[in-house]
C-alpha cells in the first residue's frame, strides 16, 4: 500500500464518517417508511361490526420535558367477531393511541362504552385489529427527514471525493 500523507488520511476519514452517517440516516428512513406503510395498510383491511367496552383518554406526562402541546394516550377496549370467533383488542389506531387533546376528546365522544363500532382486522391474523385506521398527518415525516438527511450526507461525501479528485487532476 502506498504511503499517504496525513492530510489525505484525515480527508478520507471525514468522507468515511459522512458516508457512514448518510447510510445510517437512509437505513433509519427505510425502517420508518416500512412502519408507515404497514400502518397505512390498515385502511385497506376488512371491517366487521364491534362493540366498544371502554374508551378513555389519559394525559401522558413526560418527566423533564416542557411542551405546550398536551399529549394523551387513548386507552380503548373493544370486542368483535370474525368467522364466528370472538376477539378483544386494545389497539386504538396504528399511530399507537397517542393524540392531542381535540382528538382524544373526539375519540371519547365517538366511542362511548356500549357503542357499536366498525373494527378493522388483519385478514391473516384476525386477533390484530384497530378501532380506527387514522394516522396523524405527520406520520411519514421521520422517514422523509431522515431520507433527506441521508441523501444530503451521501451527496456531500460524493462531492468531497469528486472535488478533491478534480483538483488533483487539474494540478
Amino acid at each position: 500500500m502506498a504511503y499517504a500523507p496525513p492530510d489525505q488520511w484525515k480527508r478520507w476519514l471525514c468522507v468515511a464518517i459522512v458516508v457512514a452517517g448518510g447510510l445510517v440516516c437512509v437505513g433509519f428512513a427505510a425502517v420508518f417508511a416500512a412502519e408507515y406503510d404497514a400502518a397505512a395498510a390498515v385502511a385497506d383491511w376488512p371491517t366487521t361490526p364491534g362493540e366498544v367496552l371502554e374508551c378513555h383518554p389519559s394525559r401522558v406526562e413526560t418527566p423533564g420535558v416542557r411542551s405546550r402541546a398536551e399529549r394523551y394516550r387513548i386507552q380503548v377496549r373493544f370486542r368483535y367477531e370474525v368467522d364466528g370467533r370472538r376477539y378483544e383488542s386494545q389497539r386504538f389506531s396504528p399511530a399507537g393511541g397517542l393524540a392531542d387533546k381535540v382528538t382524544a376528546d373526539s375519540a371519547r365522544d365517538r366511542f362511548p362504552p356500549g357503542a357499536a363500532c366498525e373494527v378493522r382486522y388483519d385478514p391473516a391474523d384476525p386477533a390484530q385489529a384497530y378501532l380506527t385506521p387514522d394516522l396523524p398527518a405527520t406520520a411519514g415525516l421521520p422517514a422523509a427527514c431522515l431520507g433527506a438527511a441521508g441523501a444530503l450526507l451521501l451527496g456531500l461525501a460524493g462531492w468531497g471525493v469528486w472535488s478533491r479528485r478534480s483538483a488533483e487532476g487539474a494540478g
